[in-house]
């Protein structure tokens, strides 16, 4: 889900430097663009002592490390 979310932010940011326009499904090109325009119903953010949300916060920005730290040339790209 991680590396969908990421994919559509990437083609976002694409298509507005190109056309100078939103994506029409993901918005301007950051994640939480992405994240509010594809991924569903976003509910309220749980609190910091709900062990959960951190265990997948810490999912979400491992994955988000290893997108941004690749290799250039690696598939896929910056996530703004």
């Amino acid at each position: 889900m991680c590396q969908t979310l990421f994919d559509r932010a990437d083609m976002a940011e694409v298509h507005v430097a190109r056309t100078g326009a939103l994506h029409p499904l993901w918005g301007n090109g950051s994640l939480d663009a992405a994240a509010r325009h594809s991924m569903g119903r976003l509910y309220q953010e749980p609190l910091w002592s709900d062990v959960r949300y951190i265990n997948c916060l810490r999912i979400v920005l491992a994955a988000l490390d290893r997108r941004l730290t690749r290799p250039k040339g690696a598939a896929g790209g910056d996530v703004r």
